[in-house]
């Protein structure tokens, strides 16, 4: 599977403590190859991935995985942070996929 990641989602994975750092880049390779790992599907095609304390949501389409956000367990599953999450997925299949 084929990951693609926003900038913005790479700077913010930049600020966190290293430790947690290695831990989810680590993951994400796993589950760039493997397509597996702890995950649950949130609605309207939007997945979560766990990984300790951390969430990550992406969108899944064919053999590609659009990373959205990464996220502290805390905030994760506000309504207004998955709200903003599924607008960006279907700003994604209108086609505008060029950020990512």
């Amino acid at each position: 599977m084929k990951l693609n990641v926003e900038r913005k989602v790479l700077d913010d994975l930049k600020k966190l403590p290293s430790k947690d750092w290695a831990l989810i880049r680590s993951k994400l390779r796993e589950f760039e190859k493997t397509g597996k790992g702890d995950i649950r599907k949130i609605r309207d095609g939007l997945f979560r991935l766990r990984i300790g304390k951390w969430r990550i949501f992406y969108w899944q389409e064919e053999d590609e995985a659009y990373i959205l956000k990464i996220l502290p367990r805390e905030v994760a599953y506000r309504l207004d942070v998955i709200d903003e999450m599924i607008r960006r997925i279907a700003r994604l299949r209108a086609g505008k996929k060029g950020e990512i």
